[in-house]
């Protein structure tokens, strides 16, 4: 017989003239035993296992009831999902349980450390402003050449603290805080006596240019002559902190009849006339005012200097 649900009917058998009748119960099939796999493991933390499990009926089939399964850890060393994955958290030995229709079965599990070859600190090497700050993090490097963050667990120092300080343990551990003093300075993290270094270098911030100047700024010139002017960049609001940057500079006339620059910087009058030169660069902008008067006459007599 197949037998397709639960419930009673009868069963009938015909031979020739002859025919007899019987009852037939069908039950549904009952589970005999569950097991789990595997039925113990190791594992390190934070690596995880898929775990399954079986069930034998009173009907002589099997099946696979992982899903159907329901999956929890006894310490909260570990974490199991709907699905029987386990990952590994801390270390230490707990099991895992797996229920299906009232029978509940278990499993061993081992946790323990991941073999550390080395540990690396990144960045090994960085340049950091004075008075700022910066994040170093400490990794445990594994024999399979996987990494674990253990910035938190491992103890930091510092060979220069009034240089770059750096915060020794807990949630901030290896945050630096660098003063105002320019140097190089090794950073250390070590973890059950292994350790590494990398090298913090505190340097000055560069200045920030604040605005242009020309020189001269207000000059008078005569027609036919040339006039070199220069343009600087100023750095912090400073004019003993600057740069040349004629070469690079954009200049323009306020009046091109009146003069052209025939290189950078470099103004070549041609009328008399009141001229403003504008020089640009990196975003700022400056001016000079130039006044061009005609050029001297010289005769027998003394030259007119008032034209």
């Amino acid at each position: 017989f197949i037998t397709l649900a639960k419930g009673d009917t009868s069963v009938v058998a015909e031979y020739k003239s002859l025919e007899s009748t019987g009852e037939l119960t069908v039950t549904e099939a009952t589970l005999d035993t569950l097991t789990i796999s595997p039925i113990s493991t190791e594992l390190n933390v934070d690596e995880s296992k898929a775990f399954q499990t079986f069930a034998s009926f009173s009907d002589g089939n099997s099946y696979e009831v992982t899903l159907d399964s329901t999956w929890q850890v006894a310490d909260a060393i570990a974490s199991v999902d709907l699905n029987g994955l386990v990952t590994a958290q801390a270390v230490g030995e707990t099991k895992v349980l797996a229920s299906y229709q009232g029978q509940t079965v278990q499993a061993d599990l081992l946790i323990t450390e991941k073999e550390v070859l080395r540990i690396e600190i990144r960045p090994v090497s960085i340049d950091v402003y004075v008075n700022d700050n910066t994040q170093l993090r400490a990794y445990a490097i594994h024999p399979d050449l996987t990494d674990t963050d253990i910035t938190e667990l491992a103890t930091w120092s510092s060979s220069a603290p009034f240089t770059a300080n750096v915060v020794t343990t807990g949630v901030k551990a290896g945050y630096i805080t660098t003063y105002n003093l320019v140097a190089t300075v090794n950073i250390k993290a070590e973890l059950n006596g292994q350790q590494n270094s990398a090298t913090v270098t505190v340097i000055q911030k560069p200045p920030i240019p604040t605005s242009l100047l020309i020189e001269p700024n207000n000059e008078t010139m005569r027609t036919f002559e040339d006039l070199q002017l220069k343009a600087y960049i100023i750095y912090n609001n400073n004019t003993f902190i600057r740069d040349e940057v004629t070469e690079t500079a954009i200049w323009s006339l306020s009046n091109p009849d009146l003069a052209y620059v025939s290189k950078p910087g470099l103004i070549h009058a041609l009328k008399r006339g009141d001229l403003v030169v504008t020089a640009k660069y990196a975003g700022f902008s400056k001016t000079a005012n130039i006044t061009i008067r005609d050029c001297l006459l010289y005769t027998s007599d003394a030259a007119d200097d008032s034209l």
